[in-house]
C-alpha cells in the first residue's frame, strides 16, 4: 500500500491577462494555501478554472 501526502494545494481565480498582444483570461497565478479549505461539487473554496475545455471537460 502507498500513502501519500499532500505538499501544495494551490488556488487561485482566473484573471485578465496580456498574451502575445491579446486580453485572454487565465487561470495561471494560483498561489499555496496555508490552512483549510472546502471543498464542493465545484471544486476548492476560492479556485476556479478558467478555460474549462484545455481541461478535458466540457462547458
Amino acid at each position: 500500500m502507498y500513502e501519500m501526502t499532500v505538499t501544495s494545494l494551490n488556488i487561485g481565480l482566473p484573471r485578465k491577462e496580456i498574451f502575445h498582444g491579446k486580453e485572454i483570461t487565465a487561470g495561471i497565478g494560483k498561489r499555496p494555501v496555508s490552512g483549510a479549505v472546502s471543498l464542493g461539487k465545484l471544486g476548492f473554496e476560492g479556485d476556479a478554472v478558467a478555460a474549462r475545455l484545455t481541461k478535458g471537460e466540457k462547458v
